[in-house]
């Protein structure tokens, strides 16, 4: 067994996710075929792991007492507010629609 068949397998006992474990996977192998365009070894043998089974988990939806309050707490980031913001208004009047920008903003319905 190689180590990286041994890394993968470690990785699954842990109970990390399925996608988690492939995206592992993918960057190793990235990396040592970095290594095999330089001619540092051989081969790739994270080419030669069998595939990783399992289903994504299907996306839950945030409460709305959840959102209410991460977007208090993005409101209370300094930092968060400075990046995410490019209008005036907080993150929760935003979602509610109170400073909410459009696409369409200006344009007539018919």
């Amino acid at each position: 067994m190689s180590k990286f068949e041994k890394i993968m397998l470690e990785l699954e006992h842990k109970k990390v996710a399925a996608n988690t474990r492939r995206g592992i996977r993918t960057v190793l192998s990235g990396v040592i075929q970095y290594a095999v365009r330089h001619e540092i070894v051989d081969h790739n043998p994270v080419r030669d792991l069998s595939d990783i089974e399992g289903t994504a988990k299907k996306p839950v939806a945030m409460t709305a007492e959840r959102l209410s309050d991460f977007l208090a707490k993005l409101d209370a980031d300094k930092a968060a507010v400075r990046t995410f913001l490019t209008t005036s208004g907080s993150c929760s009047e935003r979602a509610s629609g109170s400073a909410r920008l459009s696409l369409f903003d200006g344009a007539t319905s018919t």
